[in-house]
């Protein structure tokens, strides 16, 4: 017996492209470490001149020079590999929350199936026994030919409709197995099966499901990044305005008369040519856009859940609605049926009539909880997998 958790594990450690996002990821982490250190200093031996060689005056010059990063430079490589870790990470997690969501749907899928099945099996049922009686009532002269005739029909139909449903099943416990790497002639039997479809999920409210939304999106984070890379690029390309020493070099010279000689070397960029001023706007207009595209995710992500809340929360009412209405009717069917069939008597043939209306009832009501649960699920996948708060169990289903 196969649990949710179990497939939903599985599926991700088979998932070859969940792997590549997640080294991808690691490599990019690394890069934040190599974006910070400072320059390493640079030790010089010049300038030596050929022709002292031949007279024999060789001088030696060693120096040692170093460079030092303008402010906010350091923080602006270190930043945007940050940025870039941050856009590697949310493709992980995007990727993990997606597949998350498809193996839980599949799951879904089979137990819904499952359950249609059970109860398509009992129309099926009903409709070969029918046929049966109504076939001896032909030969008791208490049905008609075309009675006989209908009857068949209704069975084969029934068997045709099982048979299709089968296939259905068959397809999307395929699709479930591939996605958690396990052998297709593997019997699938999942955990929770009945329960599962015949259960309401507690959904918070509005509000709650935006925030745990914005808490999980991937994208969030990742446009956090950039407005902060953006804005130390944007200090950065702002000091390159102004004078900054290039280089200082320390070091002596010593001669043939082995006599030392303190040198120095500074070199000084002058922002005479290029102010830098369009750097300093593009960079400007870089972090005004990231800021934006933050206040468009957060929007989009609103629109979004709130219009599946709205789409889960209508499947909810009409399943309770149907169920509300059928719960008693279904029940008093059951009970006259039951009594009518163990009679023996001349209403034998309606009471299984009512038998197969009954399930007929059962499968609508299976099938507006279809869906129902797919509105679930998709309003799952926008909030990063899984729902904030746990299921509840709904009225007891009609028997």
């Amino acid at each position: 017996m196969l649990s949710l958790d179990a497939l939903v594990e599985k599926a991700e450690k088979r998932s070859v492209r969940l792997q590549e996002l997640r080294a991808r990821a690691e490599a990019t982490r690394l890069a934040v470490d190599a974006a910070s250190p400072l320059p390493n200093p640079e030790l010089r031996l010049a300038p030596m001149n050929l022709n002292e060689f031949a007279d024999g005056n060789v001088g030696l010059r060693p120096m040692l020079r170093m460079t030092f990063p303008r402010p906010f430079e350091s923080a602006a490589s270190t930043s945007a590999a940050r940025a870039a870790d941050a856009e590697a990470r949310s493709a992980v997690l995007a990727e993990q929350q997606a597949l998350e969501a498809e193996v839980r749907w599949a799951f879904d899928d089979v137990a819904l199936l499952d359950a249609e099945l059970e109860t398509l099996a009992r129309v099926a049922e009903t409709r070969r026994t029918l046929a049966t009686r109504v076939a001896e009532g032909v030969e008791l002269s208490v049905a008609t030919a075309v009675e006989r005739s209908l009857a068949e029909l209704s069975s084969v139909d029934a068997a045709q409709n099982l048979a299709d449903l089968g296939q259905r099943r068959s397809e999307a416990a395929s699709h479930l197995l591939d996605l958690a790497g396990l052998d297709a002639a593997t019997p699938l039997v999942l955990e929770s099966t009945q329960s599962g479809t015949r259960t309401l999920l507690e959904l918070p409210n509005e509000r709650a499901l935006v925030e745990e939304a914005l808490r999980h999106d991937p994208r969030i984070a990742a446009i956090g990044a950039r407005i902060d890379a953006a804005s130390a690029k944007l200090g950065f390309e702002r000091s390159k305005q102004w004078p900054w020493f290039g280089l200082v070099g320390l070091g002596y010279q010593l001669g043939p008369a082995v006599k030392p000689g303190f040198m120095m070397q500074v070199g000084v960029e002058l922002p005479i040519f290029d102010s830098n001023r369009a750097a300093v706007t593009a960079s400007d207009a870089t972090l005004t856009a990231e800021t934006l595209s933050l206040a468009s995710e957060v929007e989009r992500v609103g629109l979004q859940v709130r219009e599946l809340l709205r789409r889960a929360r209508s499947a909810e009412a009409l399943v309770m609605q149907f169920r509300a209405q059928v719960e008693q009717a279904t029940g008093r069917a059951s009970a006259a049926s039951n009594a009518a069939i163990a009679a023996q008597g001349l209403d034998v043939v309606r009471a299984l009539e009512l038998q197969e209306r009954q399930a007929l009832v059962e499968l609508r009501l299976l099938r507006l909880t279809r869906n129902y649960r797919v509105a679930v699920a998709e309003l799952r996948r926008a909030l990063g997998g899984r729902l904030p708060k746990a299921t509840k169990a709904a009225p007891p289903a009609p028997p």
